[in-house]
C-alpha cells in the first residue's frame, strides 16, 4: 500500500517562520505529533515571509483523512500566535511515483530520516510543489503518468541534481508533484540492496511496494533557490510539450526553503 500525502499552505505573520520552527523543535511539540495515528513524516517549507507549507505523509487514506484534525490541533494548540488567517484548502492524494537517486529505496528509518531532515534544514534546501488540474476524462491522468515514467524524464531529473521527486493524485482530474534536490555529498546514499528495509518492505509502502504510475502532485527539492530557478526552464519545456495538452490551465507552482522536518 502506497502512502498518502497532504500539503497545506498556511498564512503566517510576516517574519514569524523562525518562531514556528522553534516551537516545532520542542519536546512537547514532538511528543504531540507522535500521537497522530498512521503518521510518517512532516516537512515545513517557508513560502516567502508570509506563508508556510506543511507536507505530511501518512500510511493510508484513513490516516491521511485524520490529518485535518491533526493539523488543526497543531495550529490551535501550538502555533496560533504566528497565524494571520485560516489554512488554504489542502492538496491530498495517494503516492504514485517516488524517484530518489540519492536516497535509494526512498523509505528511511526514523533516525536516518531525522538526520537527513536536519541537513536539509541547515542547508535551506529548496522545494517546489506543483499542482496540475487535468482535463476531464479518463485519458488525462494515465497520459501524464506515462510521461513521468519515461526514461528520458528520469534522466532529466538526474541531471538536475534532484534528490527526490514524489507524485500523488487525488483522482482523475488532479496530479501533484513535490520535488527536492540536494548535493549528494551532504546526504547518505542508500541503495535498495543495502537498505535495511529492502527485503521485508516498510510500513509506509515505499520499498517493495507495487510500482504504479507517477501521481498528480510533484514535489521537488533543490540545493538552493538559484538551482531551483535554473531547473525551471528545462522542466517547463517538458511540461509544455508533453503534459500541457492534458491540462485545464498552466500550473502555478509554489517553492521555498525546507526549514524543518520530522520523521517518525
Amino acid at each position: 500500500m502506497a502512502p498518502y500525502h497532504r500539503t497545506t499552505r498556511i498564512p503566517i505573520k510576516d517574519g514569524s517562520i523562525d518562531g514556528v520552527v522553534a516551537i516545532a523543535k520542542t519536546p512537547k511539540f514532538v511528543a504531540h505529533i507522535k500521537t497522530f495515528v498512521g503518521f510518517i513524516s512532516v516537512e515545513v517549507v517557508a513560502d516567502g515571509a508570509s506563508h508556510m507549507i506543511t507536507h505530511s505523509r501518512w500510511r493510508n487514506k484513513e490516516a491521511c483523512d485524520g490529518g485535518v484534525a491533526a493539523l488543526g490541533s497543531v495550529l490551535k494548540g501550538f502555533l496560533s500566535e504566528f497565524l494571520r488567517g485560516p489554512p488554504e484548502a489542502p492538496v491530498v492524494g495517494e503516492e504514485m511515483i517516488h524517484y530518489s537517486p540519492i536516497l535509494g529505496a526512498g523509505c528511511l528509518p526514523a533516525a536516518v530520516g531525522n538526520v537527513v531532515g536536519d541537513l536539509l534544514g541547515k542547508k535551506k534546501v529548496a522545494r517546489r510543489l506543483t499542482h496540475f488540474a487535468l482535463k476531464p476524462g479518463p485519458e488525462s491522468l494515465p497520459a501524464v503518468l506515462a510521461v513521468m515514467n519515461k526514461p528520458s524524464i528520469k534522466e532529466l531529473f538526474r541531471t538536475l541534481d534532484m534528490a527526490e521527486c514524489v507524485g500523488f493524485s487525488a483522482g482523475a482530474d488532479s496530479f501533484s508533484v513535490c520535488a527536492t534536490c540536494a548535493a549528494a555529498a551532504s546526504l547518505p546514499t542508500l541503495t535498495p540492496s543495502a537498505h535495511p528495509l529492502a527485503e521485508r518492505g516498510c510500513a509506509c509502502g515505499i520499498p517493495g511496494r507495487s510500482r504504479r504510475a507517477p501521481p498528480p502532485l510533484l514535489c521537488h527539492r533543490y540545493p538552493s533557490m538559484e538551482k531551483l530557478e535554473a531547473a525551471t526552464a528545462r522542466i517547463g519545456l517538458v511540461l509544455k510539450q508533453d503534459i500541457g495538452p492534458h491540462l485545464v490551465s498552466p500550473p502555478k507552482p509554489v517553492s521555498g526553503a525546507i526549514v524543518w522536518r520530522h520523521t517518525m
